[in-house]
C-alpha cells in the first residue's frame, strides 16, 4: 500500500472488486483454483466432510424413523392406544432431530459459500491492487504481545501490500488463557514496520474496552500535556528518557487525531495498531482508515526514530530490559487461580474425609 493522502486515495485504490457479482461459471472456476492451494484444500475438504457426515447422520435418523413406523404401524392393530401413546412421540422426535439437523447442514453450506464468496472478492481485490491476501494464518508468530496469549491462536482475512512500505491489515481471534476468560475474542490489527529496533511500548487507549496483554503497573509512564486523557503508555523500566525521545508533542498529536481508539505498540523493528472491533475487510472505509493511520503515525514515527540507537548496547539493537515490558496479572488470571486452589483444597478435603 503505496504513500496516499486521503484526497487521493480513492483513485489510487480500486475498490469494485470488494463487492463485485461473479457467474457461476468464474465461482465455479475459482474454487477449482483455490481448492489446489493449501487452505483451499483444507475448507473444500472440510465441506464435503460436513456434508457427507450430515447425510449419514440424517439418512440413518429417517431409516430408524421409517423403520419405527412400520413396527408402529403393525403393533397398533393389536394396541392401538399404547402405539399413539408411545409410537408418535418417538416418530415425532426422530424427524424433529433430522429436521434439525438438515437446517444445521444448511446454514453451514450457506455460511461456508459466504466465506468462498468473501475470498473470490478479495482474492480479485488484492490482484488488482498489487497486494497478497491469505485467508488464514494458524498461529502467527509475530513479536506483538496480543499475538502471544491465550489458545486457539489465528489471523484471517489478512491483506498485504507487495510493493512500497509493508502493511499488513488483518483479523485476529484467540481464546481467553485461563478462569472465566475463556470465551472467543476478536479484534482487527495493522502490522508494518520502522527501520530502528525500538524499545518495548505499548499504548493503551482509553476509549476501547480492556483487552489483550495486560502490563505491570509500574511501567505505566506519564507523558505531558493531554495525551494520558487519550492513551496509558507503559515503557520498560528505564527507558523513560527514550520514549520521552520517541513520543514528541507533534507524534502524541498525531497520535490523538488519528489513532486514539487504536492500542498501539513498538516492539523490535515493528509497529501494531489494535481494534477492539473486526476489520469490515470488504468495506472501502476500512483501507481509508488504515491507510490514513499509516501514513499520519506510522510516516511521523520513522522520521523521528530514525537516529534512535539505544545507548546501553550497540548497533541497531535494544537491551534485554528494554526489549519487553513485564507482565501484568488480569482479573481472569486472578480469577483462575483462586477457582484452581478451590478445587484442590476441596479435593484434599474430601481425601482427607475419606482417610478418616
Amino acid at each position: 500500500m503505496s504513500r496516499a493522502t486521503s484526497a487521493s486515495i480513492s483513485s489510487e485504490i480500486d475498490f469494485r472488486e470488494l463487492h463485485a457479482r461473479y457467474s457461476r461459471a468464474d465461482f465455479r472456476e475459482f474454487k477449482k483454483w483455490a481448492r489446489g492451494t493449501a487452505q483451499g484444500s483444507r475448507r473444500g475438504g472440510s465441506l464435503v466432510r460436513s456434508v457427507f457426515v450430515g447425510s449419514v447422520v440424517v439418512s440413518t435418523f429417517i431409516s430408524i424413523a421409517l423403520s419405527a413406523l412400520v413396527i408402529f404401524s403393525t403393533m397398533a392393530t393389536t394396541s392401538p392406544l399404547w402405539a399413539t401413546l408411545v409410537g408418535g412421540p418417538v416418530i415425532a422426535a426422530f424427524i424433529y432431530l433430522a429436521s434439525v439437523r438438515l437446517i444445521d447442514i444448511w446454514r453451514r453450506d450457506v455460511r461456508l459459500r459466504v466465506r468462498w464468496r468473501r475470498w473470490m472478492n478479495l482474492e480479485r481485490f488484492t490482484l488488482a491492487n498489487t497486494m497478497v491476501y491469505t485467508p488464514e494464518i494458524s498461529s502467527p508468530s509475530y513479536p506483538g504481545s496480543i499475538f502471544t496469549i491465550g489458545t486457539a491462536r489465528r489471523a484471517f482475512d489478512v491483506v498485504t501490500t507487495s510493493v512500497g512500505r509493508y502493511v499488513e491489515i488483518g483479523n485476529y481471534s484467540f481464546s481467553g488463557a485461563s478462569g472465566l476468560n475463556r470465551s472467543l475474542n476478536h479484534c482487527g490489527y495493522i502490522r508494518t514496520l520502522v527501520d530502528r529496533r525500538l524499545p518495548h511500548l505499548y499504548l493503551k487507549s482509553r476509549k476501547s474496552r480492556r483487552f489483550g496483554a495486560a502490563f505491570m503497573r509500574s511501567q505505566e509512564f506519564s507523558l505531558e500535556g493531554d495525551f494520558g486523557k487519550y492513551f496509558r503508555l507503559y515503557t520498560p523500566l528505564g527507558y523513560e528518557r527514550d520514549a520521552l525521545y520517541i513520543f514528541t508533542p507533534d507524534l502524541m498529536a498525531v497520535l490523538i487525531d488519528e489513532a486514539s481508539d487504536f492500542d498501539v505498540e513498538f516492539v523490535d523493528t515493528q509497529v501494531f495498531f489494535y481494534s477492539p472491533r473486526r476489520f469490515a475487510m470488504r468495506d472501502p472505509r476500512t483501507y481509508r482508515r488504515v491507510v490514513a493511520v499509516v501514513d499520519a503515525v506510522v510516516g511521523k514515527a520513522l522520521r523521528q526514530t530514525r537516529a534512535y540507537s539505544d545507548e546501553r548496547t550497540t548497533g541497531n539493537f535494544v537491551a534485554a530490559r528494554g526489549a519487553r515490558l513485564g507482565r501484568g496479572v488480569t482479573l481472569a488470571m486472578v480469577v483462575g487461580v483462586m477457582i484452581l486452589v478451590a478445587q484442590i483444597t476441596r479435593a484434599i478435603i474430601m481425601l482427607w474425609n475419606a482417610a478418616h
